[in-house]
């Protein structure tokens, strides 16, 4: 009895244990990917790590003319939408669902805002315009990934993370290379069920016997005809088709 129970304590450890792995097999295959903010960016700024002094990089537009529109880097929420004397105009969105725990992106020096807090936003919509407010030289947006916070309160900045290693595509960048490279997941088409329609079975048409006319006997004309012993009537036929 004693062996019996000593079994199914191992057993049922195994079980947690597979089933903590399975999950964190499945974790582990949503690594965050982040969409540029900016059209055709340029990185005109770098990340100088969590010891700052610059804790994002700053990007600007090689759009010409130039297209200054700012989207969401990934979907998720807004969850500060507000103006502080250094970002200027700040947007910050929170991200979850990924691997590592809450990821956060900075949307810095906007000239204009067009979201609220709490809203949803999807990856690629539009959340602003770049502009040059707060302590800024110059139009380009300051953009800046934070993990599991996202408020500062001076340096080190232990949550913030360097964006190039997240942003898909490599761009060029006044002090280097900026981005990976990869495709950003997207979530196939939704298939609609479409009903089969049984077709209806049509009969076949059977063949019909055309009716052969046949021929009849009709009587064109009696006469009477006289002999000396006796009279004969006599009819005459003959055959005519119709």
């Amino acid at each position: 009895m004693k062996k019996f129970r000593l079994f199914v304590v191992i057993l049922s450890v195994f079980l947690v244990w597979s089933i903590g792995s399975d999950v964190e097999s499945i974790e582990a295959s949503n690594p965050l990917r982040l969409q540029w903010p900016v059209v055709m960016p340029y990185a005109s700024g770098s990340f100088d790590g969590v010891n700052g002094p610059h804790t994002g990089v700053d990007i600007i537009t090689t759009s010409n003319p130039e297209d200054y529109t700012i989207v969401a880097a990934a979907e998720g929420r807004v969850s500060a939408v507000k103006f502080d004397s250094i970002s200027g105009n700040v947007i910050k969105i929170e991200h979850t669902g990924f691997d590592g725990g809450a990821y956060y992106t900075w949307y810095g020096h906007l000239s204009s805002m067009d979201v609220v807090e709490n809203q949803s936003v999807t990856r690629g919509q539009k959340i602003g315009v770049m502009g040059c407010t707060g302590k800024c030289e110059g139009t380009h947006l300051h953009f800046q990934v934070m993990l599991n916070s996202s408020v500062m309160t001076g340096l080190p900045c232990l949550a913030c993370i360097n964006p190039c290693d997240y942003l898909v595509g490599v761009v060029s960048g006044t002090y280097g290379k900026c981005g990976i490279d990869g495709t950003i997941p997207t979530p196939g088409p939704t298939l609609v069920p479409v009903a089969t329609v049984t077709p209806i079975p049509v009969p076949t048409p059977t063949a019909t016997a055309t009716a052969t006319a046949q021929p009849h006997m009709i009587m064109i004309r009696q006469r009477v005809v006289s002999l000396p012993h006796r009279k004969l009537q006599t009819t005459h036929y003959w055959l005519k088709q119709r």
